[in-house]
């Protein structure tokens, strides 16, 4: 039987950058989100849905962008300073996914209790809080508070996507 031999002082090290980055870009989200529910909330006769739709669309495209980008470098970094393996690279970049995601899911706790609390309306800005299919899985019919149920259902699958996108990261940097 084939052991598999994984360093965890290199999974320890390797996650603590992107995770910090990730996660601030998860404040710097939440926050103009913060900032654009109470702009819109003060003008929402002269913003229509379809232009905030359109603004949660980008916003929600430039966080994906923003992610891969940080998740293949996880992995290419990985294997570049750390010295690990494809897998060890891949389980890096799943954790460090994961402890974002969890970041994630507690903003998104926060504007559905400010939503739950009407302050504001926070179902204007869920694109891209807990995974952009909850608003259109569970919304209907769980409204917003649908959208933590699904987040939880996402994070599994976003592992697994994030340890092959971190493995494909480590393959870019590993050293031949």
């Amino acid at each position: 039987m084939m052991k598999l031999k994984v360093d965890f002082n290199k999974i320890r090290t390797g996650i603590l950058i992107p995770t910090a980055i990730g996660c601030a870009i998860i404040l710097f989200g939440f926050l103009f989100r913060l900032v654009l529910l109470f702009i819109v909330d003060q003008v929402t006769e002269y913003v229509d849905q379809d232009m905030m739709n359109i603004i949660n669309i980008l916003i929600s495209l430039a966080s994906f962008a923003a992610f891969l980008g940080l998740f293949l470098w996880t992995g290419y970094r990985a294997t570049r300073k750390y010295h690990a393996d494809v897998t060890e690279a891949g389980v890096i970049t799943a954790v460090t996914y994961t402890l974002i995601a969890v970041v994630d899911l507690f903003f998104t706790v926060v504007l559905i209790g400010m939503n739950a609390a009407e302050i504001g309306d926070a179902s204007i800005i869920s694109y891209g809080l807990g995974g952009e299919m909850s608003r259109i899985l569970l919304e209907d019919t769980l409204g917003i508070a649908g959208i933590p149920c699904c987040a939880l259902g996402l994070i599994p699958l976003g592992i697994l996507i994030n340890f092959i996108v971190g493995g494909a990261g480590g393959m870019l940097g590993e050293k031949k």
